[in-house]
C-alpha cells in the first residue's frame, strides 16, 4: 500500500468510526416509547460560601 492509501483510510474510514464510538451511548435520549431518559445530572460548578464584605 502507498503512503497516500493510508493516509486516505485514516481519515476517511477509520477517524469517523473512532469519533463515532464516543459519541453513540452518550446521546440516547430517547426510550423506545419516544419518551425522555431520565438521567442524573453531574454538577459542573460548586459554589463555595463565600464573603460579601469585600464591596
Amino acid at each position: 500500500m502507498e503512503l497516500w492509501q493510508i493516509v486516505l483510510i485514516t481519515f476517511f474510514v477509520l477517524l469517523p468510526m473512532a469519533l463515532l464510538l464516543d459519541f453513540w451511548p452518550h446521546r440516547e435520549r430517547l426510550s423506545r416509547t419516544g419518551a425522555p431518559v431520565p438521567r442524573e445530572w453531574d454538577r459542573q460548578i460548586t459554589h463555595e460560601p463565600h464573603d460579601d464584605e469585600h464591596h
